[in-house]
């Protein structure tokens, strides 16, 4: 699985940014809320990413944050929404206030986006609203693509020592909140938590 692409921006448009790794373009396919956190082309740039085959095609989605990749691997799990459509509700609203949302029943903010009708974005509640309301890639209101690199890296690293992505970004976030710094000592805080 590819975690993420970091290089260069060598183009960008409102649905598509190409990342110049090492003299290999890789195109990713992004939110408009994606777009808008990207740098200006030719300056470096990481984008989280999902993969996903498509008639034994890849497509290589990008994500600014994790927290906007974590609500898109939810919702693809929702019957009847794909990649494409995921996409759009992103590109719709922010992923902190689709979450928020969807953990309090407001499918009506969701029918509001373009291309979500009234049993689609009822459905999306219905099958997240618990899991939202009681986990997510942090605590409500404070968005962890907000946070340091340090936290990220950190996060990674509970990744890498086999903890569920959703479950270390919120042991970090937490432990963060309690005034803990530094990678080590937030690795070590937070795989207390666990």
């Amino acid at each position: 699985m590819i975690e993420f692409v970091e290089g260069i921006l060598a183009e960008k448009s409102p649905s598509t940014a190409v990342i110049d790794v090492g003299g290999v373009g890789f195109g990713c396919i992004i939110s408009l809320s994606t777009y808008d956190e990207l740098s200006a082309a030719g300056a470096p740039q990481r984008l989280w990413t999902h993969l996903q085959f498509r008639d034994e095609q890849p497509l290589l989605f990008g994500f600014a944050s994790l927290a906007e990749r974590w609500l898109f691997r939810n919702l693809i799990t929702v019957s009847g929404v794909g990649p494409k459509l995921a996409i759009t509700i992103l590109s719709g609203a922010r992923a902190g206030d689709i979450q928020r949302a969807v953990a309090n029943g407001d499918s009506a903010r969701l029918k509001s986006v373009r291309g979500i009708g009234a049993k689609t974005a009822d459905r999306i509640v219905l099958e997240l609203q618990k899991k939202f309301s009681t986990e997510g890639p942090v605590v409500m209101g404070t968005p962890l693509d907000a946070e340091s690199d340090t936290l990220r890296q950190a996060v990674n690293a509970l990744i890498a020592l086999g903890i569920k992505q959703s479950e270390a970004e919120q042991a970090v976030s937490d432990t963060a909140k309690r005034g803990v710094t530094g990678i080590e000592a937030l690795i070590k805080q937070s795989l207390r938590k666990n």
